[in-house]
């Protein structure tokens, strides 16, 4: 060996001492940040793995090459797949087969039986990413505003979870079934019998790993989401403008907030677009085995929630104008629409049955906790549960619904729960306007995505004339897809209103800048906020996160994490219950109706004292500034007399702590 190669050799042994001895001194991270990174890796390849393998076995079961968008073959394979990843969960929930070890088994088996197919569905998740970027400035500028709300999503998800519905029931339920290795469980959380597909996914991802893997999992479906509104807008419209769809979505602060939350709506969304592509399939081959695909999609969407219904409704009545064409109708084509949907409306039922039969099983009820009193569930909490007495009673301002809540609603401040884009208002009204002066292949692509949003929305209409309930936006987000591509069909109708004195289009696209750099201002100053990344780099631990986020709520869950070992603790005003021990019963208040249903049946504070004691109650936490919300709001559900018993209940009980006037924690004689 010549002396050119030992001097190489040592310059490269002397590149290796000066590193190791420098960062020996100057470590670039503590254990614990090492450890924090390590630990938000193993959550991002938990989800992702989950992903893989669905987008993978939704890939084995319906054949690539009939879909030649690979954006679309993406998202109608994904949803596919982890829908029936979640049935799958539900069956091993019935049979109390929910274990660590075997959740990760079955994913190891899954993982390398379908590695063909998942290598394939990642190459066209990669295909249909690098599509999003086009030459256009406004796409582009769409572009990056989607990817800096996607990545501010994702390091919100990968902290530890805060958010009101996650630590209610989203993540409380795939925690306390992990814990009784199985979906029957003991707590009085009425959401067990709402249809749970996402949170059969939560489920797996927490066996797996914990809490913080189904937040990851839940961003990655709003990554899809928008990656497949990208690709569906790029097919069905206009290439050039394919990202304009996913942000004028984004553009909505809570849409980009779900990226964190988990919560269900954002499979519900990416289930609603893989039906909106399959009967988009159906229509473009009239083969009828994409008529029943989408009907099984259709059950996946209701499988995450009850009013999901709304897309089967919504696509029963775009098949049905398929089918029967214009007028005058004769009575072939109304004989062959009504079989159409009704294959498409049996296939929907068909994917949504097993919810239907676990909770005949569980609850005697198949709709609980609607509709028929079982289980926990009497008539007196399903009156207050659904209010009723608060639905609209003008048919035109319940006809308002979607205006109203995109100029009057914010996110968990009033009764709409929301912050939508002013942009799907703009945008809909200009292709209301100029949709006739778009060309006729776009006229054919819009009109059944009009009729499906139509018809949907009637339905959220006649709920708001129905129920008090009604009013929440995330609980019709199923409907947002189809606005955010009717959104960028509309920018393009705008267009079509330029004339040489005045270019609207210009001023259009400014205005669409405008709302979406002022979205994006938002997002961030939300993400500074409860900014995640001192916990994420390890200079935060987990509980001073919790603490900043959640301030005394942190400290009354500690203290009845304490209690004795089989103590039951009935929260009042309090819906939350994540954190509870597993050796300490928790019944969270989960839609604030305890007290009222207490005092209309089992009467004065002595009797409701007496009722709790012959059910093993031991203690009661009362969130004394829930209560104060709940008496300030004047609700015409409650009495005089409730408050005046609720006086009498505290001098029946001894008061065992005071968090700082914020929690009272009670104990029973």
């Amino acid at each position: 060996m010549d002396r050119r190669v030992w001097g190489a050799l040592g310059l490269v042994a002397a590149l290796a001492g000066i590193l190791i001895g420098y960062y020996y001194v100057h470590k670039p991270a503590t254990p614990a940040q090492a450890l924090a990174l390590a630990s938000a890796l193993a959550d991002l390849a938990v989800a992702g793995l989950l992903g893989l393998i669905g987008g993978g076995l939704g890939r084995r079961l319906v054949r690539a090459q009939e879909i030649a968008s690979p954006g679309e073959r993406v998202v109608v394979h994904a949803v596919l797949g982890e829908g029936m990843m979640g049935l799958a969960m539900l069956a091993l929930g019935m049979a109390g087969l929910y274990f660590s070890p075997l959740i990760w088994a079955l994913a190891a088996l899954a993982a390398i039986f379908l590695w063909r197919e998942e290598r394939d569905w990642l190459a066209d998740l990669v295909a249909t990413a690098r599509a999003m970027w086009s030459p256009d400035r406004l796409a582009q500028l769409a572009c990056l505003f989607v990817l800096f709300t996607l990545a501010l999503g994702l390091l919100r998800a990968l902290a530890p979870p805060t958010m009101w519905d996650a630590l209610t029931y989203h993540l409380t339920l795939p925690k306390l079934y992990a814990e009784s290795h199985s979906v029957q469980i003991k707590a009085d959380i009425l959401f067990t019998g709402m249809p749970q597909l996402a949170e059969m996914l939560y489920t797996a991802a927490t066996l797996m790993r914990g809490e913080i893997a189904p937040q990851v999992l839940g961003w990655m479906w709003g990554a899809m989401l928008a990656l497949g509104l990208a690709a569906c807008a790029s097919e069905w419209l206009d290439a050039r403008r394919a990202a304009l769809s996913p942000a004028i979505l984004f553009s909505s602060p809570t849409m980009a907030l779900l990226l964190a939350w988990a919560y269900s709506d954002l499979f519900l969304m990416l289930a609603t677009l893989a039906t909106l592509i399959a009967l988009r399939q159906w229509r473009l081959s009239g083969t009828l085995r994409w008529l029943v695909l989408s009907g099984i999609l259709a059950g996946l969407v209701v499988s995450c929630k009850y009013t999901g219904v709304l897309v089967p409704l919504a696509g029963g009545g775009v098949i049905a104008l398929e089918c029967i064409g214009r007028w005058p109708w004769d009575g072939q084509r109304l004989q062959a629409g009504a079989r159409q949907v009704g294959l498409f409306g049996g296939a929907t039922l068909l994917a949504f049955a097993p919810w239907l039969i676990k909770n005949m099983i569980l609850t005697g009820s198949p709709t609980y906790p609607l509709l028929i009193p079982a289980g926990y569930m009497d008539a007196v909490r399903q009156w207050f549960y659904t209010r009723p007495d608060l639905s609209e009673r003008n048919p035109l301002w319940a006809a308002l619904i979607f205006l109203r809540a995109t100029f009057l609603g914010v996110q968990g401040a009033n009764s709409y729960d929301a912050t939508l884009s002013p942009l799907f208002v703009f945008l809909l009204l200009g292709l209301a306007v100029g949709g006739r002066k778009l060309a006729s292949r776009l006229q054919v692509e819009v009109r059944p995505l009009v009729i499906f949003a139509l018809v949907a929305y009637a339905g959220w209409v006649v709920l708001v004339l129905v129920s008090g309930l009604a009013w929440q936006v995330r609980l019709f987000s199923a409907i947002f897809p189809a606005l955010a591509i009717l959104g960028a069909a509309g920018v393009m109708a705008v267009a079509s209103f330029d004339v040489p004195t005045l270019r609207v289009s210009v001023i259009a696209n400014a205005a669409l800048v405008l709302v979406l750099s002022l979205s994006a201002l938002e997002n961030l100053v939300a993400f500074a906020a409860r900014s995640p990344l001192a916990y994420l780099v390890g200079t935060q631990s987990e509980t001073d996160y919790r603490v900043a986020s959640l301030g005394m709520y942190v400290a009354a869950i500690d203290r009845i994490n304490a209690l004795p070992a089989g103590s039951r603790v009935e929260f009042l005003w309090e819906a939350r219950s994540l954190e509870c021990a597993a050796s300490v019963r928790c019944e969270p208040d989960v839609v604030i109706d305890r007290w009222w249903h207490l005092r209309r049946t089992a009467g004065t504070a002595s009797e409701i004292v007496s009722a709790w004691k012959a059910n093993g109650v031991t203690h009661v936490l009362i969130n004394e500034s829930g209560l104060n919300f709940v008496r300030s709001q004047a609700d015409p559900a409650f009495m005089d007399s409730d408050w005046s018993e609720l006086d009498a209940l505290r001098s029946r009980i001894r008061l065992a702590a005071n968090l700082d006037g914020a929690y009272s924690l009670y104990e029973l004689p």
